[in-house]
């Protein structure tokens, strides 16, 4: 059985910024509800692998129900403090530049890539998803979405990015055709919410986020998928499926 560190506390950047800012929050809910959906579709623990794990917050949802962790991650200290916080779990530091994840074919039940534009924005992430996860696997995910306002704003706009922006991380894909291609993979799309379309920044702490959260729920504008900011999903690897 693992070992967990239940009692965690925020360390790293962006843990704390999800923790301690109304923002944070906001995405931690949409993101988490992604999570339960995940658990929902694998009643039975298996391996996960964590893909740019940080320090394993996600991660130690999943020990905590008895599955086996892999976790990767480009950052050592991240991966230090994942391996801290679930002894048990194999961490793997990863090669930013290297197209290939770093898992066996159908080697994993569920697949989580939340926040990571390096890796899902890339051309060779959905085959590589369709490779590693065993068939009935599960993918969590998020992607940023050209084709929405802040799309549109990120390409045509530069002056308006926040400093340091990498473009992976930007809006170079269309959520659609990510779509397609995962549904051309042997994928079934289970759940989608997107979010983030007020103008707050990832690191706002204005109560205004609160209420552009309770609009876009009451509104239906988490369920606009095609034109939101950024999108939240879960999908399924059919048995029949290419990978």
């Amino acid at each position: 059985m693992n070992t967990v560190d239940s009692a965690a506390t925020p360390q790293l950047p962006w843990e704390r910024v999800m923790s301690e800012t109304r923002y944070g929050n906001y995405a931690d809910r949409i993101e988490g509800t992604m999570v339960s959906r995940v658990m929902a579709l694998c009643p039975e623990p298996g391996i996960l692998l964590d893909v740019g794990c940080e320090g394993g917050r996600r991660s130690m949802e999943f020990a905590r129900c008895g599955w086996k962790i892999f976790a990767t991650d480009v950052d050592a200290k991240s991966l230090a403090t994942c391996k801290s916080r679930i002894p048990t779990s194999l961490c793997v530091l990863v090669d930013p530049n290297k197209n290939a994840l770093p898992a066996a074919d159908e080697s994993v039940d569920a697949v989580l890539c939340i926040e990571v534009g390096p890796v899902i924005h890339t051309a060779w992430a959905v085959p590589e998803f369709a490779r590693v996860l065993k068939p009935g696997g599960v993918l969590a995910g998020v992607c940023w979405n050209r084709s929405s306002w802040r799309g549109f704003l990120y390409h045509k706009a530069p002056y308006l990015r926040s400093s340091g922006s990498h473009p992976l991380v930007g809006y170079p894909i269309k959520y659609r055709e990510f779509r397609s291609k995962m549904i051309a993979q042997g994928f079934r799309f289970e759940k989608e919410l997107g979010y983030a379309w007020a103008p707050f920044r990832r690191t706002s702490n204005s109560r205004l986020v609160t209420i552009g959260g309770a609009i876009e729920r009451f509104t239906g504008l988490q369920h606009v998928i095609s034109i939101a900011p950024l999108i939240a999903f879960v999908c399924q690897k059919l048995p029949n499926s290419l990978g």
